[in-house]
């Protein structure tokens, strides 16, 4: 039964990180149009990451107690964060903290999925170096360009997450 729910839709929600990189991609150059707001875009986003993760979790099936699991962890709590802003307003915004406990979980779990040999270098170095970049974006003299490198290295890297783990290329 597992391995027939695997393959069908485990595998199905591994390539929503694939399409939820491609869209945090396009969302650096623009993330308003009109007829979707940039919550709601930002919202359909959240969502192909959480099913993504969910998916990426189930090729590579990181051991209990490891860094891929505490990865998965970080990374599912604060995307789930990330998606209740849909429907919930809060007072102040759990966005940058949320976006950085998922970059550091993706981090953690492609990481550990490399040094098992599941998936290639590229995803971990590409979300390390999306997290250096948000981290100087956010400082109070940085271009905001930093931004706009940042989503753009963290939607490839969420794409070549999604594609490694499906695919199985190293």
């Amino acid at each position: 039964m597992l391995d027939r729910l695997q393959r069908g839709l485990l595998s199905w929600f591994g390539s929503m990180l694939m399409f939820g990189g491609v869209l945090r991609i396009i969302s650096s150059f623009r993330s308003d149009w009109g007829f979707l707001s940039q919550r709601e875009f930002y919202g359909i986003i959240d969502v192909c990451l959480f099913f993504g993760i969910i998916g990426f979790y189930s090729k590579v099936r990181p051991r209990w107690i490891s860094l891929g699991f505490l990865g998965f962890s970080f990374a599912v709590f604060s995307t789930a964060l990330l998606v209740s802003r849909l429907w919930i307003r809060y007072e102040t915004d759990p966005y940058f903290i949320s976006a950085g406990i998922l970059l550091i979980g993706f981090i953690l779990m492609t990481g550990a999925a490399w040094k098992r040999k599941q998936i290639s270098k590229l995803p971990f170095l590409l979300f390390t170096i999306s997290l250096a970049l948000g981290i100087v974006g956010s400082l109070g003299f940085a271009v905001p360009f930093f931004y706009l490198l940042s989503g753009v290295s963290f939607g490839l890297g969420a794409f070549f997450a999604g594609y490694f783990s499906q695919y199985h290329i190293y």
